[in-house]
């Protein structure tokens, strides 16, 4: 089990409204395969921002969260 799966089975989380992994470490060339169903994203690059945007509001598609 991987350091991150091991973190969110530890704090309980619902992997269901998790909408993507985010930071600097996801988008490096050497980061790790994400777990089964979620992204990698570099939110401090453009294409990493406008990803993460886009999938919010996809999520949330009436705006309010």
């Amino acid at each position: 089990m991987s350091d991150l799966e091991q973190t969110l089975e530890k704090r309980q989380v619902d992997r269901r409204s998790i909408i993507a992994l985010s930071g600097v470490a996801a988008g490096a060339p050497e980061a790790a395969a994400p777990p089964e169903g979620l992204r990698l994203l570099d939110a401090t690059r453009p294409e990493g921002l406008a990803a993460l945007v886009d999938l919010v509001l996809r999520w949330y598609p009436d705006g309010r969260g």
